[in-house]
């Protein structure tokens, strides 16, 4: 069976919604450093993993305490 053929920009233009939900402002509100503190290990990377992995990719400094 074939593929529908409008399931793929349907997805898409649902994609993009979501993004525009998330991300109203095309990207992260804040674009500066970011320290993050966790008390117990992997509190950091369960709560704020997300954040992290963007921030860095982004070239934006992250410190965890």
């Amino acid at each position: 069976m074939g593929e529908v053929p409008l399931r793929k920009p349907i997805r898409a233009l649902y994609r993009e919604v979501l993004r525009r939900i998330v991300y109203p402002r095309g990207g992260m509100t804040s674009v500066g450093p970011a320290l993050v503190f966790a008390p117990h290990q992997d509190d950091e990377t369960l709560g704020c993993g997300g954040t992290i992995l963007k921030k860095r990719r982004a070239g934006i400094p992250v410190c965890i305490v």
